[in-house]
């Protein structure tokens, strides 16, 4: 599945947003796979939290797609927190796709909230990261 083609699709569909999970390359499919599913997992938690509904979730090996209901300003901004607060948010991709009031199918981007760059983390970071989670459970 071609996860942004996706959640456009299921955004347009269903009048709502989709939050398109993903996560930044260049990592073995074990850890790939530990932080999609934690990068899930974490925004389905904090749509609950915030009282935003899930209607829809698809995932496979390369991203998912959490469909919600909410005002898109107030998601991307909790997913921009989401993305800096959690330990493996900086490894994650969470944005938001929505459909504008013309019809049009946009995506809401970080910058507006937080104007500097993200920086690409340390394969060593990844293990800290990681094992620190692993002591957490």
């Amino acid at each position: 599945m071609d996860v942004r083609r996706a959640g456009l699709d299921l955004a347009e569909e269903h009048g709502m947003h989709a939050v398109v999970v993903l996560v930044e390359g260049g990592l073995e499919t074990e850890h790939l796979q530990r932080l999609l599913a934690e990068a899930t997992q974490e925004v389905q938690a904090m749509a609950e939290s915030e009282g935003w509904p899930v209607w829809w979730l698809e995932q496979d090996e390369h991203g998912s797609v959490v469909v919600l209901d909410g005002l898109a300003m107030e998601v991307k901004q909790a997913l921009v927190d989401l993305e800096e607060s959690h330990p493996l948010g900086q490894w994650w991709n969470l944005d938001l796709v929505t459909v504008l009031p013309d019809g049009e199918v946009g995506e809401w981007h970080r910058s507006p909230m937080r104007p500097e760059p993200r920086r690409a983390p340390s394969p060593e970071a990844l293990q800290e990261a990681l094992a620190a989670l692993e002591t957490d459970s």
